[in-house]
């Protein structure tokens, strides 16, 4: 989830492919909607941590796991690090909603996307116009 931006729903569906691209059967759609399987590119860090290691997963346990590790968290909230991190690198809203498997539109920035307050003063530095 952190490292390609999956639903919870979604990690025992990742398909890795051989050009360097992972499909995944969309865990929110139906078999009868038009984009059942994504595909995306193979990010850097699925490449280095995950990539042919073949995981299987419990999800309810991976869950309950990982709320006891992080106390203030679930585990959704790793899909929610995934989107906020590609928007602080300069994907744009449109490209995180397609590798996230949401409809363009803005659930992406105003669900999933939480820009830290450094990546905000960076940005508003570069707010420099003439009145």
């Amino acid at each position: 989830m952190l490292y390609c931006g999956v639903r919870a729903c979604e990690v025992n569906e990742i398909v890795e492919d051989a050009d360097d691209t992972i499909t995944i059967k969309n865990g929110k759609l139906k078999n009868y909607q038009k984009n059942y399987y994504r595909t995306v590119p193979m990010f850097p860090l699925y490449k280095e941590n995950v990539r042919g290691k073949g995981y299987r997963v419990d999800v309810k346990k991976l869950s309950v796991a990982f709320t006891k590790f992080c106390p203030n968290h679930q585990l959704k909230d790793l899909r929610h690090t995934f989107t906020t991190r590609a928007r602080e690198c300069g994907i744009d809203n449109e490209m995180v909603s397609l590798w996230t498997g949401h409809s363009l539109g803005n659930i992406t920035a105003s669900v999933y996307t939480h820009f830290s307050m450094e990546h905000q003063k960076t940005a508003a530095e570069k707010l420099l116009y003439k009145v």
